[in-house]
């Protein structure tokens, strides 16, 4: 092959050469950046102290990719991570992601199967679960201080409604989370 100067026209050989040498090139560079970017996830992931990513797998919040703070106290409407009680529907050292609905002085009403906090509708509680386990209601109430009302609007949520979750301790926040995308 012989060398060309740059106002000579390659030939079509020439001209796929590089055009596949140039995107080998550019496969190279994406594969380089997508692996840095991942070890950095990894990394947050694994050992940062002030906090760490978190997938969604189910459909009670919007979103797919999260940021939990650790240790940041959520405020209501925000997202809260948490340990639910243990003996629930899922193992033991799962945690949820749900939205701060209540808090301590708040008041839960409840009619029929209808929950309202301090007078504001926010959802029924289903007598059977998706799964078909029987749902026990959370009694009605004043939240007593240093407790969270955690729920969200997807009819399936297992969240504070029922007795199983009940008012969370603030001893059980992990911390507030972030929506990523």
């Amino acid at each position: 092959m012989s060398k060309t100067t740059p106002n000579e026209t390659l030939t079509a050989t020439e001209f796929a050469i590089t055009e596949m040498y140039r995107k080998k090139k550019a496969r190279k560079s994406i594969f380089r950046w997508a692996s840095f970017f991942s070890a950095i996830i990894l990394i947050a992931w694994g050992i940062s102290p002030f906090g760490q990513f978190a997938i969604n797998g189910v459909k009670s919040i919007d979103g797919l990719l999260f940021f939990v703070v650790k240790g940041e106290i959520p405020k209501r409407g925000d997202i809260a991570a948490f340990y639910p009680p243990r003996g629930n529907l899922y193992p033991d050292g799962m945690w949820f992601g749900k939205y701060v609905a209540g808090m301590g002085g708040d008041v839960v009403t409840l009619e029929d199967r209808n929950f309202y906090i301090n007078n504001h509708f926010i959802g029924r509680a289903k007598p059977v679960s998706s799964g078909g386990v029987h749902l026990k209601m959370s009694s009605p109430g004043v939240i007593p201080e240093g407790y969270y009302f955690m729920w969200t609007d997807n009819e399936d949520s297992y969240d504070s409604r029922y007795a199983d979750i009940d008012w969370i301790p603030a001893s059980s926040v992990i911390g507030r989370m972030y929506r990523i995308f």
